[in-house]
């Protein structure tokens, strides 16, 4: 094995072996293969995915996605990207997706999301009488109105 060849990547010195013609690091001891560089460091990120402890959070659901309904999902935070990108992956959901917020899951926040919910319906209530009243306005036949008008 030759020292010639060597870079870093997330705090793992990364080698490459020119007689085998791959790239290794050594970990605990143990040395791990790899033929190209991109796998060994997807290896990296793996092993750190492992370490990663997920975060209890809530994430905002827009309306024009997740059944149309929008509000406060309860998530975790899964794994943080080499790119710094966060991922959660929502309650009831097997997929990760990238995450742009997330807000704490404290009791706080419960009693402040359920609020908002509240809020909400009641200026959901509150548009539909609107628009009940507004539709229900008697309209002026303004054609009658000017045939009456020329006709005078």
């Amino acid at each position: 094995m030759s020292d010639k060849i060597k870079t870093e990547y997330h705090g793992y010195d990364i080698h490459f072996d020119e007689k085998n013609e791959g790239w290794f690091i050594i970990i605990d001891g143990k040395i791990q293969y790899h033929k190209s560089l991109q796998s060994i460091k997807n290896y990296i990120d793996r092993l750190n995915k492992k370490d990663f402890k997920r975060i209890p959070v809530y994430v905002f659901n827009g309306g024009y996605f997740r059944g149309g309904r929008e509000g406060y999902a309860k998530a975790e935070i899964t794994s943080i990207g080499v790119d710094r990108t966060v991922y959660v992956v929502r309650e009831g959901n097997k997929n990760a997706e990238h995450c742009g917020t997330a807000f704490v899951r404290n009791a706080k926040n419960e009693e402040l999301i359920k609020r908002i919910e509240e809020a909400k319906e009641e200026k959901d209530r509150a548009d539909r009488k609107y628009e009940e009243a507004k539709t229900a306005l008697e309209r002026l036949d303004l054609e009658k109105v000017i045939d009456k008008a020329l006709r005078s």
